[in-house]
């Protein structure tokens, strides 16, 4: 009876202990989170990778599409009320993805201001239909000189657009003038300037004279090759491109107005992997055009035509 006693008394005292392991109530939740207390995911739109061939050029892009484009005029919200645009024009990606529309407004008048034109471009993502303006001018109509956002071309991957600043006119002057070109990444999502100069028979690269130099561009990637001029007096000339979209050729020359002095001309050959420029004293090449494949004419300042042969890198008067 005592054992039994001794056994009660223990369970007892188990029991008890056990009790005093659950919680009392105010250490219970007094509800359940709420859906406003759960943490929200927010989706993002994240721009796709892509490895280059080459390193990235040293020019600091424009981020255009994490912002509204800086110091947009406060003209234009008035200009885009007053009219509908006299341009609309789209140009689609060859992946479909994306869609470049331009829409330009013709000169009017706004308030007691000089007459003025507006161009815009934007850049559409197909897949959710997200747009944003990579581009914009208000132009003066008075005068003349180059102006107006004009669309160019997609690369073939579908990773740049080019577009120019300068769809119509040319500024003052007789010096050689190309429009200049610009490109959209819509992969690194960067706006960057190319140059002005000429596309490749086979539109794969771009010839263009940039910041004191004469690059060569991938129209799907990045640079190939460039020359830079050590001269700053010489001055820019033409650009042309070979049949075979491997060989361009380009001169240079002291005075444009009127054609004078000395003059330079280039050769470079992708292919090859060759570059060569020649100086003449005696004569101011102009322009420049290819014969074939081997052979290219240049221009003097008289009109007198000189032809180039590769073979024998011999200069002669050309006789048709």
């Amino acid at each position: 009876m005592k054992k039994l006693t001794v056994c009660l008394s223990f369970l007892l005292l188990v029991l008890v202990a056990g009790c005093s392991l659950v919680p009392t109530p105010t250490e219970m939740p007094t509800s359940l989170p709420s859906a406003t207390q759960a943490p929200t995911a927010t989706a993002t739109l994240a721009a796709p990778t892509a490895t280059l061939a080459q390193k990235t050029p040293t020019q600091t892009p424009t981020i255009f599409f994490k912002r509204t484009p800086a110091a947009m005029p406060t003209i234009v919200p008035t200009i885009m009320a007053m009219a509908k645009p006299q341009i609309s024009l789209s140009s689609l990606s060859p992946d479909g993805e994306w869609r470049a529309d331009l829409i330009a407004y013709d000169c009017m008048q706004v308030g007691d201001g000089d007459e003025v034109a507006y161009d815009q471009l934007n850049m559409v993502h197909l897949t959710d239909m997200s747009a944003v303006v990579v581009d914009f001018q208000v132009q003066s109509c008075e005068g003349t000189g180059a102006r107006g956002i004009g669309p160019l071309f997609w690369s073939s991957n579908s990773r740049f657009f080019y577009y120019t600043t300068a769809r119509m006119g040319r500024p003052d002057g007789c010096s050689y003038w190309q429009p200049p070109i610009y490109r959209i990444d819509v992969n690194f999502q960067t706006k960057q300037f190319i140059g002005a100069g000429e596309l490749s028979p086979d539109n794969t690269k771009i010839a263009a004279w940039e910041n004191d130099h004469l690059w060569v561009w991938d129209v799907n990637g990045q640079k190939l090759t460039g020359y830079l001029f050590q001269d700053p007096e010489i001055e820019e000339g033409p650009i042309d491109w070979c049949a075979d979209s491997q060989q361009v050729v380009f001169l240079q020359f002291e005075s444009s107005c009127p054609l004078s002095g000395k003059s330079s001309v280039g050769y470079i050959n992708l292919s090859e992997n060759e570059y060569s420029v020649i100086e003449y004293e005696d004569h101011t090449f102009g322009d420049v055009y290819w014969y074939g494949f081997d052979k290219f004419v240049l221009v003097d300042a008289d009109g007198k035509e000189y032809i180039f042969d590769l073979d024998d890198w011999q200069l002669k008067p050309f006789e048709y």
